[in-house]
């Protein structure tokens, strides 16, 4: 009879039954849920759950104390998303916690932990299995930096903006459509000024240059010239001149000589002027009187 027992398709039968019960709890023991212990049901209400599923951990300041067990929708209520908890019966929570549903890393993954200050164990009461926790939504550091990037991005528009309509103003000034026709009339006159430099480089001064080359020539020559002239001669004969005047000087202040005795006697001086003197009063006279020095007589 026991024989009969453990036949072949028994055995079979305990070992799927096994396989199974294996299967299920290496299943539940990845997740994380508890079989052999018990656990507190709590829920809370989303009005988004975005990314939020179930088996998603539940966590105390990091460290895991449950999982999101159910995700209901039920659109005839506000918020229409009932996520039910499943916590370990040695966790208290008191009654003043919060469920915090934030970002987890920077893809953007969700995650959940109860916040809550843990002074209010001792002073506020504890929650019960059943009880709704209220809840808030948090950005991780994703949506904190998307949203620095789009003030940061408003910013820039906003002022790129502003130097777009400060530039159209400026090219609709009459001062700078003044500045560009004078800096039109400048060009214009430094181009003609190029122009007759070019003129200047390219025809007059070859001519310079060469009436330069011709005055160096010549001033050359006139160096050479000067250069050939006996100085020492010329010098001598500078002396013998000086030496004459010297000797013509001396006679005429010596009263030995006649040009002397002219230049030096005052009395020779004086009866000179006298002589000139009278002459003039006889030629006034003679153009007065006429008929006292000249005679006509026809018969």
């Amino acid at each position: 009879m026991v024989k009969k027992l453990f036949t072949r398709n028994f055995k079979i039968g305990l070992m799927v039954i096994i396989a199974i019960f294996l299967l299920y709890f290496g299943m539940n023991f990845l997740k994380g849920t508890a079989i052999f212990s018990s656990e507190n049901t709590f829920f809370i209400h989303l009005e988004n759950v975005d990314g939020l599923q179930k088996s998603f951990p539940v966590n105390i300041k990091g460290f895991k104390v449950g999982q999101i067990a159910d995700i209901k929708y039920v659109p005839q209520q506000l918020p229409p998303f009932i996520v039910k908890l499943f916590v370990n019966k040695k966790t208290s929570i008191p009654s003043t916690a919060k469920v915090e549903i934030y970002e987890d890393g920077l893809l953007g993954g969700k995650a959940v932990r109860i916040v809550f200050n843990e002074k209010d164990l001792l002073t506020s009461s504890l929650l019960s299995s059943g009880d709704t926790i209220s809840s808030f939504v948090t950005g991780g550091l994703l949506t904190n930096i998307q949203n620095d990037l789009l003030i940061k991005i408003s910013n820039v528009a906003m002022q790129a903006d502003s130097l777009m309509y400060a530039f159209r103003l400026l090219a609709q000034s009459e001062h700078l459509q003044q500045s560009l026709a004078a800096i039109d009339v400048t060009t214009s006159s430094l181009a003609a000024s190029s122009h007759q430099l070019n003129s200047l480089l390219n025809n007059d001064l070859p001519s310079l240059f060469s009436n330069i080359n011709g005055i160096t020539t010549d001033l050359k020559k006139f160096s050479t010239n000067i250069s050939d002239v006996d100085v020492a001669k010329t010098i001598n004969s500078l002396d013998e001149t000086v030496g004459n005047l010297k000797l013509v000087t001396e006679k005429i202040n010596n009263t030995d000589g006649s040009l002397g005795a002219l230049m030096n006697d005052n009395q020779l001086y004086d009866n000179l002027k006298s002589v000139a003197n009278n002459a003039n009063k006889l030629i006034i006279d003679i153009k007065e009187n006429p008929k006292r020095y000249v005679h006509f007589s026809v018969w």
